[in-house]
């Protein structure tokens, strides 16, 4: 009788071993896709930030210079479906809002030369836009992190170097 409960003892601890084996690699399965998945909303989040900054800049020297850039729209696009892939939907959404800033502010630039003053105002709402963009994956990528509520840290407009030489500053 002694032996049978041996085997079946033995058999237990097999089981109850297979089982945490089991276990033990599920979790670390769900942790690994986890991270994986960090790691691409990161990724994604960072090639909008860069192709942003390659078109804002851009467009600015545009606006100011009159002289159309070559813009890759095919890899802000690109970006933009990556986020679309592997990001949470407040922020897609948040990167389609800035998208379709770009959209109205190319229209407006191909109307012509727009100008220091014009672009300053046509900027204002594509910023806004950015700053939630940079809001919405920061609270993605890290959450409790809290919100910014500058996403530059240019001058404001009403700083001088932002005035006509012999114009007062508007307030």
């Amino acid at each position: 009788m002694a032996g049978a409960w041996e085997i079946v003892g033995s058999g237990l601890g097999a089981v109850a071993t297979l089982a945490g084996v089991l276990a033990g690699g599920r979790i670390g399965s769900r942790s690994q896709e986890r991270q994986w998945g960090r790691d691409a909303g990161r990724d994604a989040c960072g090639d909008v930030l860069r192709g942003y900054a390659v078109i804002y800049s851009q467009f600015s020297h545009w606006a100011r210079r009159g002289e159309e850039p070559d813009i890759d729209w095919p890899e802000w696009n690109r970006a933009l479906s990556l986020v679309r892939l592997v990001a949470p939907p407040a922020v897609v959404a948040a990167a389609d809002a800035m998208d379709a800033e770009l959209w109205v502010i190319s229209r407006e630039l191909r109307g012509g030369r727009v100008g220091l003053e014009r672009w300053l105002h046509l900027r204002e709402p594509l910023e806004a836009r950015h700053l939630e963009f940079v809001n919405a994956a920061r609270e993605s990528l890290v959450p409790g992190t809290g919100r910014l509520t500058r996403a530059v840290g240019r001058p404001p407009e009403s700083h001088a170097m932002w005035q006509v030489p012999g114009q007062a500053a508007q307030d």
